[in-house]
């Protein structure tokens, strides 16, 4: 990888190593991340963004093959899994009933 590849953290690379570029890994599954399972304080800016790409990039290859063989349920699930990390109140927007559930009975054990 080199400064001039398409990968996210290609600006970073410092100097060119001998002229060979450093190595760098791109996704070969397109599977959303369990978004309810993160703790949404604890990730930088960059790192939502990356997130928020990533799952733009799910949808955007995943989708339209769903809603082709119509799948519209399965549609519908990736969409809402898909949908970008906004920090303010992300947890409740993007988590499951069954977490936001088991969180307010944690909160009384």
């Amino acid at each position: 990888m080199s400064k001039d590849a398409d990968h996210i953290m290609a600006d970073g690379i410092v100097g060119d190593f001998g002229g060979v570029g450093a190595l760098g890994f791109h996704s070969i599954t397109l599977v959303p991340h369990q978004v309810a399972c993160l703790n949404i304080t604890l990730l930088s800016d960059f790192e939502i963004k990356y997130i928020n790409d990533y799952h733009a990039r799910v949808l955007a290859t995943i989708g339209p093959v769903l809603q082709r063989r119509g799948l519209t349920e399965d549609y519908n699930w990736l969409k809402r899994e898909c949908e970008p990390i906004k920090r303010s109140g992300s947890i409740i927007v993007t988590a499951t009933p069954i977490v936001i559930i088991l969180s307010f009975v944690v909160k009384f054990l």
